[in-house]
């Protein structure tokens, strides 16, 4: 929900969250104050809630990303995380995950 409506409003760039301007008109890196700041301001425009941060933008794609299925090692790489296991708090088990899982069974 969030990133789709983020990546409506964004400049385009290859970045997620790129500067406004820059030489090549894409935008480029932005430090992180600034991100922050902008970040409000895009959530304000938006019409997003007060609580969207960025962390919770980046939970949301982690999650995502997996329950579309993704993998854990490559969401790891994505993240940045150096251990596995900062990765695995991603991973949520629902009851719907365990009884999809087990069909068939």
């Amino acid at each position: 929900m969030f990133v789709g409506k983020w990546k409506e409003r964004r400049p385009k760039s290859l970045l997620l969250f790129p500067t406004v301007r820059s030489e090549s008109g894409k935008g480029g890196a932005i430090e992180p104050r600034s991100f922050r700041l902008q970040f409000a301001r895009y959530v304000e425009a938006a019409g997003l809630p007060g609580w969207a941060t960025p962390h919770v933008v980046r939970h949301s794609y982690a999650t995502n990303f997996l329950n579309g299925g993704g993998n854990i090692r490559t969401l790891q790489i994505i993240l940045g995380h150096s251990s596995l296991a900062t990765t695995e708090k991603y991973l949520h088990v629902t009851d719907k995950d365990v009884a999809v899982a087990m069909r068939g069974y």
